[in-house]
């Protein structure tokens, strides 16, 4: 999108101001190379075949913690399917 004929002659005068202010930096700005595009970015398959590796450990990790703390200890259930605690209410304490 191109500047309009206002703004093409409002940056004309920052840059002769710019001139007359600070030649030094208006000479090292003037010599300047024009904009050089980024580097590409290079995907790397190995890089990617670590980070999945790194994801599916993480869950088996997660997962095979999740299973000790739920599963109850080994003779806990006498056998026999296991009863949920009998937490007493508040006023049965007594």
């Amino acid at each position: 999108m191109g500047l309009s004929r206002e703004e093409e002659r409002a940056l004309q005068e920052i840059e002769e101001q710019l001139a007359f202010d600070d030649p030094d930096l208006d000479a090292l700005l003037t010599r300047a190379q024009p904009e050089q595009p980024a580097p590409e970015r290079k995907f790397s398959m190995g890089l990617a075949a670590w980070w999945v590796l790194a994801v599916l450990a993480y869950l088996v990790f997660v997962i095979g913690l999740v299973m000790t703390v739920a599963t109850p200890p080994e003779g806990a259930c006498h056998g026999g399917p296991c009863e949920q605690p009998v937490v007493p209410k508040i006023g049965q304490i007594m």
